[in-house]
């Protein structure tokens, strides 16, 4: 049963309470969804390199266009996830081929999609927050922080350096831990001001607060 047109034809509620799309005409090669009857939703696409999943505005990009998995409420970012369960909240990709390995790429550029224009020293090109629950208004907040940034001019290429954050204290802000610059620099609670391959924040004579100390011991 159901209703037919000439590129699509949906078959609803059969005999296993599935409801079925085909394109160019019912035949099993050519189903392409298939929404079952606890509410799982199967897509098939036509060949192995075919079948993408689009999201997006009549005029491209996704403002206002966001995709949400077990949210109540319409979902805050592009892909918004909610749930109980670990396993659901979580990301995962495999890959089977040899002498590559999946990657998570982000890109950042300024200007807008219909004309980009490039990016400036200082410029975060990407960034991974972790936030936690806290018990009070605002209920998450951050406890950590890393971000790949612009160090320098781009030219051929990006001059780049990775930048780690922590939270120090409840309620204090984020404070930059440590930072590697564009010249594999290494500063420890350095600030921008890295001067030697490994440069480490002014301390005390204080054990606690040292900016180096070494424990006896056997290894």
């Amino acid at each position: 049963s159901g209703t037919t047109t000439t590129a699509l034809h949906y078959v609803a509620a059969n005999a296993s309470g599935n409801h079925k799309f085909y394109t160019a005409g019912i035949a099993s090669s050519n189903l392409r969804m298939t929404i079952a009857a606890n509410g799982n939703t199967t897509l098939t696409p036509s060949s192995a390199s075919l079948g993408n999943l689009i999201v997006a505005t009549s005029t491209g990009g996704l403002s206002g266009v966001s995709v949400g998995i077990g949210t109540i409420t319409a979902p805050t970012y592009g892909i918004d996830i909610l749930s109980n369960d670990p396993f659901v909240a979580g990301v995962r990709t495999t890959l089977y081929t040899a002498g590559n390995a999946p990657a998570w790429i982000t890109r950042n550029s300024r200007g807008s999609i219909a004309s980009p224009t490039t990016l400036l020293d200082n410029d975060v090109i990407g960034a991974f927050a972790f936030l936690g629950n806290k018990n009070t208004t605002p209920t998450f907040a951050y406890g950590g922080y890393f971000s790949c940034e612009v160090d320098g001019v781009p030219s051929t290429n990006i001059p780049s350096r990775f930048v780690f954050k922590t939270s120090t204290a409840a309620g204090a802000a984020l404070v930059e831990a440590m930072r590697i610059n564009a010249a594999q620099n290494v500063g420890i609670q350095t600030g921008a001001t890295i001067t030697a391959k490994l440069h480490l924040g002014a301390g005390t004579a204080t054990a606690s607060t040292s900016p180096e100390k070494y424990t006896a011991g056997a290894l």
